[in-house]
Formats: C-alpha cells, structure tokens, sequence
C-alpha cells in the first residue's frame, strides 16, 4: 500500500500544494509565473476545492508574510519574504526532525524496559521489534531526509542574505532585485515539490513561536536596510 499508493498519493499532492503556494508568493509578491520551472498553474476547481474543505479559522491564513512594514520598497521587502519563508522551513524541519529522533530513541528504550520486565525470551523479544521496528526506522528515515531539507533550505538562505547584504552596500537596483527573487522562488518551488512532509499537528504547535522569529529576523533586515 505505501509503495503502489500512499507514496504516489503523497507526491502528487506534494506538487499540487507547492503549485499553489507558488500562485499565492506570485500574487503576493508581484512575480511573473515561469511556466518553465512549475508548468501550468493549478486548475481553479481544485482550488476551489480545497477552499470549500477547509473547515478552520480563515485568520490563521491571513497576512503570512508578518513584519513587512508598509513603508518597505517592494523589490527589498520581496527578497526580505522569499528569505523568511525559507528560514521558517528550516527551522520547523530541525525541530520537527529532533522530535522525531527523540520519539525513535524513546521507543527503542520502552521496548527494552518492556522486554527486561517482562523477562522476555530472545525469540519473544525478536517478534516484538519485527512488529515495532517499521515505524521506528520510518522516524530515523524521516529525521535524516528533514535534516537534509533544512540544509538546502539554508544554502538558499545563504544565497538571498548575500544579495541582500549587496543591496545594503552597493544600493538597490530593481531589475537585479527581481532577476535575483525570480531565481530563488524557481528554487523554493522545487523545494516544495521535493520536501518530505510535516505533520499538521507539529506544525500548528510550532508556528507560533516561528512566526515571532521570522518577524524579528525582517524587522532586523529591513531596518539595517
């Protein structure tokens, strides 16, 4: 079942999800949508939807990019997002890989308690983690893949402070600016495409404080700038 459909169904929204994303950063960050890199926006049913299903507070999705002031000229304000966005990710992917090792090291240590309590034979003890074992590689598996995502995610973070850095030392060209946010939201596109995913429920944990670190970390970029 996860091979033939649950990892198929998964990629497929995966794709589905970051088209979508990428018409939300394009509207909202006054970008051109390169079909070369995302293909054909997202058909508006699908949309629709997904819009129809969603049954939780509509101001949990409201002003995403939190601590852009008004004020900000665009170009810099779209590169100071694009670079929020992308340490959002990491940070929630560091967390949330933790937590999954934790639990996979938590599970390890209960089933040999358990096993030593309970003066388990060898064999007995054998059939025990055969039945517990998938689900503590899949979390090994898994922090090591949101690992590898929150690395990418940092390199490209890398990329958007260097530009930023030369946009506050040598000035603001808009054309650079926007040639510059087109080539790091092509990456975020593929980052969203190829990401392994988060569970919801982490999420929603997490992004409170995340949030109140992204605001701080635009405030401080936009007013060095």
């Amino acid at each position: 079942a996860d091979v033939t459909w649950i990892d198929r169904m998964q990629r497929r929204l995966l794709k589905v999800a970051a088209k979508i994303s990428e018409e939300f950063d394009c509207g909202v960050l006054k970008m051109p949508w390169n079909s070369f890199v995302a293909g054909k926006r997202e058909d508006a049913e699908v949309v629709d939807a997904a819009a129809r299903r969603w049954n939780d507070d509509a101001s949990s999705i409201v002003g995403w990019y939190v601590g852009i002031p008004l004020t900000a000229r665009h170009p810099m304000a779209r590169l100071v997002c694009q670079r929020m966005n992308l340490q959002y990710d990491s940070s929630l992917r560091r967390k949330y890989g933790t937590y999954l090792i934790c639990g996979a090291c938590v599970a390890f240590v209960v089933l040999t308690v358990g096993a030593v309590a309970k003066d388990l034979k060898l064999i007995d003890f054998a059939a025990v983690a055969a039945t517990i074992s998938p689900a503590i590689f899949w979390a090994i598996r898994e922090h090591f893949r949101q690992l590898d995502s929150a690395k990418t995610n940092e390199t490209l973070k890398g990329e958007a402070e260097k530009f930023l850095e030369s946009v506050r030392t040598s000035g603001l060209d808009e054309a650079e600016c926007e040639k510059r946010s087109r080539e790091l939201q092509d990456a975020l596109f593929q980052r969203r495409v190829a990401n392994p995913l988060v569970l919801p429920l982490v999420y929603r944990v997490m992004r409170g404080e995340l949030e109140k670190q992204a605001q701080a970390g635009a405030d401080a970029l936009l007013r060095e700038r």
